[in-house]
């Protein structure tokens, strides 16, 4: 099985992903095999040249909902929720993600 050639990974601390959406039973999973080991959850748009948030999941972390969270803004990064209109909104309420600060592209 896979979980039988999966390796120890005795030194690795934590390990970082980035890219599409994260799986949260691929966190899950990761979590049965590697409890010892946290994955950060890294996000970044096309537009920006790094990533610009993270978010950091330990075993405790509440893996099943339906979308596992992109965490914080990362150092000299800003993140604002606004409208179609480019006005902030409240905290909660769902609106298009905009990105300021050194790491825009």
């Amino acid at each position: 099985t896979v979980e039988e050639s999966a390796p120890a990974l005795p030194v690795l601390r934590k390990l970082v992903v980035t890219g599409e959406t994260l799986p949260p039973d691929l966190c899950t999973r990761w979590f049965a095999r590697y409890p010892g080991i946290d994955v950060v959850n890294a996000y970044g748009p096309t537009e920006c040249s790094d990533d610009v948030t993270h978010a950091t999941l330990t075993p405790g972390t509440e893996t099943r909902h339906a979308h596992i969270p992109i965490g914080t803004a990362v150092r000299n990064t800003r993140l604002y929720v606004l409208d179609e209109d480019l006005r902030p909104l409240p905290v909660g309420v769902r609106g298009e993600l905009f990105v300021a600060g050194t790491g825009v592209g």
